[in-house]
């Protein structure tokens, strides 16, 4: 199969109302041109370089898609992002959101990166600290947070990670339910390539796929 027929296959194995944020981890400026041709609207990236990069070599394309932040934020490449970020997935402190938010002239979307697996060696927070990191980062000007983001802990097995996903979901309708100012969750990113049914079935409305659409 192509990348647009693995895309629509993708796309059409869905719910509408999920949405598929294509992750272009390693891959070239061709590839991506390809898949949003064939119809995505969003763009998951790693790097910040890479990003920026994928985004001028794209040209007038790069205009017509979202493109997100799904890896870890630089404080010291914040200002290389700024001018073509849609929005952030992995905010994990309030020393990360306020960098941020000094450097934005604008509102910008964000996600709280939750380590649902409570994992020493991974980025996040962890979840009994997602209220106290979501309440301080709401009071901060220029960020709007609106969804949370986990990767829980790496396993071949989709069921390995439904744990992950549930605990993420509870997390997200409990702070959904507290009706905190500048905090309007509609985002909740979980799955990858292995995991996103899985994912979509424990709640996930934007799931980030890569290496099965690149295929």
């Amino acid at each position: 199969m192509s990348i647009a027929e693995n895309f629509k296959r993708v796309k059409s194995a869905i719910p509408d109302n999920v949405k598929i944020c294509v992750v272009v981890k390693r891959r070239i400026v061709s590839e991506i041109k390809e898949v949003i041709e064939a119809g995505a609207e969003d763009i998951g990236i790693n790097y910040i370089q890479e990003g920026l990069d994928f985004y001028t070599e794209l040209g007038e394309l790069a205009k017509t898609v979202n493109w997100h932040l799904i890896g870890h934020l630089q404080t010291n490449k914040i200002n290389k992002i700024i001018p073509f970020i849609s929005s952030i997935q992995t905010i994990a402190s309030y020393k990360h959101a306020e960098a941020l938010s000094k450097r934005l002239d604008h509102q910008l979307p964000v996600c709280i990166e939750i380590n649902s697996a409570f994992e020493k060696n991974k980025k996040g927070v962890i979840p009994d600290d997602a209220e106290q990191i979501i309440r301080a980062c709401s009071t901060l000007p220029n960020i709007k947070i609106n969804g949370l983001m986990t990767m829980g802990a790496y396993s071949t097995d989709p069921e390995d990670m439904r744990p992950y996903f549930r605990h993420t979901k509870q997390l997200y309708d409990y702070i959904s339910n507290l009706k905190i100012d500048n905090v309007e969750l509609e985002t909740l990113s979980m799955g990858m390539s292995d995991s996103y049914q899985t994912a979509i079935e424990e709640g996930a409305n934007f799931i980030r796929p890569g290496r099965t659409i690149f295929v």
